[in-house]
This record gives structure tokens, sequence and C-alpha cells, in this order.
């Protein structure tokens, strides 16, 4: 208890509030289970109280542990990139090259898709331009489908249907985003059942649509300007067997 008074009155000479730039550090040193977490969380709650006393101070405390970070780390896919010290956790073996696993001839493919290589086409889902897709065997991509479209003024793209949840970056342009939600139903066979109305939602430059997996969507142009938009489609539905686009009407 002495010990976080006495870190307790340290840290309470810290006032960011007063624009003090001398951020204090702490190095806890012990054994797991030692009691360094729950020390650290109530030095911060203790810090926390003394700021809600401030009018117009409002801050929220974040926790988190080492564990957590990791798993995150592993989620994320940055650990076999960003672990730069040799593993030195007992029960395993020696060092394997990782690259054993990569699907043979990957790193002769190319990461960077040129946009000469590229090229606008006129096609039954609008005018678009293919960036990357599973059709392209020389590219070092294979989780996401990347297209761009140009909706003229006063236009849309076709109502259309695919199993792939997608997501769509606003380039230029304004529009509404129309999306009919589709029902399973399972009798002798497998039935699918649109929405007779589908949801709206308003968007702008900037901002970032996302399309459900399975939905039926289409996109408006309601702005005084082309609509261009920047869509990403997640492959592995495809890879799975679901790669037709229905258009309904």
């Amino acid at each position: 208890m002495d010990m976080l008074r006495t870190l307790t009155s340290a840290l309470g000479q810290y006032d960011p509030e007063a624009g003090d730039k001398r951020i204090p550090s702490l190095l806890f040193v012990g054994p797991r289970g030692a009691g360094k977490t729950a020390l650290v969380r109530r030095i911060a709650r203790g810090l926390l109280e003394r700021s809600r006393g401030r009018a117009g101070v409002r801050r929220r405390l974040w926790a988190t542990s080492a564990d957590r970070i990791v798993a995150g780390m592993v989620y994320l896919g940055m650990w076999q990139q960003g672990r730069s010290a040799e593993l030195s956790a007992p029960g395993f073996g020696p060092r394997v090259d990782w690259s054993r696993l990569w699907t043979p001839g990957v790193q002769q493919k190319r990461k960077v898709v040129k946009q000469a290589t590229t090229r606008w086409e006129d096609t039954r889902d609008g005018h678009l331009r293919v960036i990357t897709s599973g059709k392209q065997a020389d590219v070092r991509l294979g989780s996401v489908d990347l297209t761009e479209l140009e909706v003229p003024v006063g236009g849309r793209t076709p109502r259309h249907w695919h199993m792939a949840d997608e997501v769509l970056y606003v380039e230029a342009g304004r529009g509404d985003t129309l999306q009919w939600e589709v029902a399973a139903e399972i009798a002798d066979r497998y039935y699918a059942r649109i929405a007779t109305e589908p949801g709206c939602w308003e968007f702008a430059k900037g901002d970032v649509v996302y399309v459900p997996q399975n939905t039926v969507h289409q996109h408006v142009n309601t702005g005084n300007e082309p609509l261009r938009l920047l869509s990403g489609q997640n492959r592995l539905f495809k890879l799975l067997g679901y790669d037709s686009v229905v258009h309904p009407d």
C-alpha cells in the first residue's frame, strides 16, 4: 500500500491538461502472478478518478494484457513478420523454412498491379475495371477481388446478388446503396426468398459502404458528378463454389 501511495503521488505531478510534456515511465519487474498488472490498474484508476473531478475532462480507462496483444497480432497476421527474436520457448523443435507452406510458384507472382495492365470495360455489372481477381494467375493476391466502378450522373449499378460480402470505398461523388435482405428456406432443397423492399443508406466521398454476404444490392448516383467506387470482395466464398453473380431483374 505504501508503494501504491508513493507511485500515485509521483504520477500525480504529471498534468497533461496543463500542457505537461514530461510523460512519466514506469518499469515493473517481477514473476508472473506478483501483482504487477493489478498495481498498474489501481494506479490508473486512481488517476482516472482524480481527473473526473475536473470540469470538462472526460476519460475512459482501457485495459489489456500481453497475451491479448499477442493473440491480436497472430489474428492479424503480424506475428510472422513482426517477430525479430529467436523463439526461446520450451517444447518447440528447430527452425523450419516457413516458405514450405507456400503455394508453388507464389514467389514469382507480382505484388504490384500497374494501372496500365488494367482497362475499363462496359459489362453486365456496369462500367468498371478489374484490378485483381481469381482469373489473374500472375498476381500474388489470393483473398480479395478488387474492382473500380464508375456510375454516371443519374445512373445506377445493375441490381445484382452474390454470396461474397463486399466493402466499397467512395472515391468520388455521392449516392444511395439499396440492399435487399435474402432469407433461406430449406424444403426439398435450398431456396432463397428476396425481401420485397430494400434498405436504403446514403453515402458520400470518403465513406465506406458494406454489403453483407448473400445480399441483393444496387448503388445509385444521386449527385451531380460521376460516382466512383472501389470495391473489395471476399474471394473465399468463390473458392468454396459460390462464384456466380445473379441479376434478379
